[in-house]
């Protein structure tokens, strides 16, 4: 009988906590947005962009010129034209399916880091422009997706790359594993988004569900009240999203302490499966595996944290999922933890943006930069041409 009251007034304490810690959220976001609307992030976009996908997830419109701004904190944190290429990719080369004779093409798969709306540029573009300056004769093909995971990429790379495309390399920029299948889309009023945490059954199943639980990134507004924003009251969605993260984060901070605290008794493999999943590690390995059968180079290229700058060092686990791959494949890994946690505060306030985890322009030009001197390095070694993997089960 004690142990029974014992339980239920543990049980008791933790629900007046967890009420005491959303009601005191609910206050505070509430209180903010009475007193000082310009605490809010806002983000729009100038037209409709994108479709819903069952298959990929989103689809971008093909040869779009879309003006992207966001205020956040009362200031502008970016305001630009964002472009898609022939096939509605995030990119300045057109895409097609067959290589020029001679041509080396590499494919970038990443999220929002690598898609760059928020930038004048992105980093694959930048790369290509400083590949095509010293004659280089080598294309990437950057098939990014705003906010996308592992499920979009795999696939993306199984169903539209490999019946299609001719390549001879892949780079994986990203934080690697995630456990999520993004979508989105657009109408004349909102930009929609929505994470399933596996490939729906149906296409059916696929379009409720996303009706259901998407919510709104982006506004879709015209010119002029693009140039209105930061007095723009239409908030409430970003504000009910904001206090849904902090919900969330208060539910599941616990959790992720228990995983985290598992790393000196379980191995890297246990503790990626018991985050993400086996299926989702599995699926990432599937395009590892098909590249080294294949002949393929395979690089993993990771994307630094705003964290890490603020921090002066990387995150244990990131890094341990990247070793784990390069070592049991044998392949290439492009580390820029150093370059991104010993920044200078001069170099941190113009590589980030000041209200935003994302990079800046400046930030994403260096990282650009940092891509090709390793790149380089491979090229003098002759490892671009000559790949050397061995195949596997």
């Amino acid at each position: 009988m004690k142990i029974l009251f014992k339980i239920l007034l543990d049980k008791k304490s933790v629900s007046i906590l967890l009420f005491t810690a959303v009601f005191t959220v609910l206050i505070d976001y509430g209180m903010s947005y009475f007193n000082n609307f310009n605490q809010f992030s806002l983000s729009a976009i100038s037209k409709s962009v994108m479709e819903l996908d069952y298959k990929f997830g989103m689809r971008w419109n093909s040869s779009i010129n879309a003006r992207i701004v966001r205020y956040a904190n009362g200031e502008l944190q970016y305001d630009n034209i964002f472009s898609t290429n022939n096939k509605g990719f995030a990119s300045d080369l057109d895409f097609k399916f067959k290589k020029k004779d001679g041509t080396l093409r590499f494919l970038v798969f990443g999220a929002s880091y690598s898609f760059g709306s928020f930038l004048k540029t992105n980093w694959p573009n930048r790369l290509q422009q400083k590949l095509d300056e010293e004659g280089i004769d080598i294309e990437f093909y950057n098939f990014s997706l705003d906010g996308s995971g592992n499920l979009n990429t795999y696939r993306l790379f199984f169903e539209m790359i490999v019946p299609n495309y001719e390549f001879d390399g892949v780079i994986i920029a990203s934080f690697l594993l995630t456990n999520y299948f993004a979508a989105g889309k657009s109408d004349d009023k909102n930009y929609y988004f929505y994470r399933f945490t596996d490939f729906p059954d149906s296409s059916e199943e696929f379009k409720q569900e996303f009706e259901r639980k998407s919510f709104t990134t982006y506004k879709v507004l015209s010119s002029k009240q693009l140039d209105n924003l930061h007095n723009n009251f239409e908030m409430m969605p970003y504000y009910t999203i904001n206090i849904l993260k902090e919900i969330k984060s208060l539910l599941t901070i616990n959790k992720k302490k228990k995983l985290d605290s598992k790393s000196n008794n379980h191995s890297i493999y246990q503790r990626m499966t018991e985050r993400y999943g086996s299926q989702s590690v599995d699926r990432f390995e599937q395009i590892i595996k098909y590249c080294i059968n294949n002949n393929k180079l395979f690089i993993l290229s990771n994307i630094p944290k705003k964290d890490w700058s603020l921090s002066g060092q990387d995150d244990q686990f990131h890094r341990e999922q990247f070793l784990y791959f390069k070592d049991k494949y044998k392949i290439t890994f492009f580390d820029f933890a150093k370059q991104f946690s010993t920044l200078s505060k001069d170099e941190f306030s113009r590589y980030w943006l000041k209200f935003d985890g994302h990079w800046s322009q400046a930030g994403s030009d260096f990282y650009a930069s940092e891509f090709f001197k390793q790149f380089k390095v491979m090229l003098k070694q002759k490892k671009i041409n000559k790949f050397t993997h061995s195949s596997v089960e």
